[in-house]
């Protein structure tokens, strides 16, 4: 998300505004207000009020996209797609301190034009207007830091997904090492020095043990798939 700078200067009767390059906020003004409007009714203070109000619009529809976004990076996560998050993460943690340093500069603006000595000779309903831009602009600014929240949210999110992950990993490897080592001391009985009859079997004794070893270790992975070891 970029930003540009707006600047206006109102008089009596006359609003200027000037920015580098357009905004979209006030091209779709203009073109809404083609047909004819009751903005040339405001005075100068109330089609300030006005401008700024659209202006802090577009914080709000920033807002709106970034928690589209972190909702599908939780889809994502909860999907179990790993690092393949790590990426989103960051790009949405730089969109969020984004916001935030975009519009928390502007909260001395909205407090000043909201003051009574900022214009006392200004009509009341020009005051009123600053007024409710101001508690508007509160709640822009309690949305964007939530939107921080979000991410803080969705990190530890993505950090419990992981050490589950992480968990269910250990569980097989320890599983498959349990199974490894009873048939390492099987087949460590079976090469005992002793001259026991089944030593003489020659290689019908050596299959033998191979389809043992076989049956304890799919009996072994059944039971522990049933169980849900892992």
């Amino acid at each position: 998300m970029r930003g540009t700078v707006l600047t206006l200067i109102a008089a009596r009767n006359v609003v200027i505004s000037l920015h580098d390059g357009p905004l979209a906020f006030l091209q779709e003004l203009r073109t809404r207000e083609e047909g004819g409007s009751t903005v040339g009714v405001l005075s100068a203070e109330s089609f300030v009020a006005s401008l700024l109000d659209w202006q802090l619009s577009t914080f709000f529809h920033g807002v709106a996209e970034f928690e589209l976004a972190v909702e599908r990076l939780e889809i994502q996560i909860l999907e179990e797609k790993g690092n393949a998050c790590l990426p989103e993460l960051r790009r949405l943690r730089r969109w969020a301190s984004r916001l935030r340093r975009m519009l928390a500069p502007h909260r001395i603006v909205y407090s000043a034009l909201a003051r009574p000595d900022f214009l006392p000779d200004a009509p009341g309903e020009a005051s009123r207007h600053f007024e409710q831009l101001d508690h508007r602009f509160e709640r822009a600014m309690d949305m964007v830091e939530n939107a921080r929240e979000l991410v803080l949210g969705s990190f530890a999110l993505f950090s419990t997904q992981t050490a589950l992950q992480t968990t269910n990993f250990m569980r097989t490897l320890t599983f498959v090492t349990v199974i490894t080592g009873s048939l390492a001391t099987l087949v460590g009985v079976l090469g005992m020095n002793f001259d026991a009859s089944f030593f003489a079997t020659n290689d019908f004794g050596f299959w033998m043990a191979v389809a043992g070893l076989a049956c304890v270790t799919v009996v072994a992975t059944v039971l522990a798939r049933w169980r849900r070891w892992f």
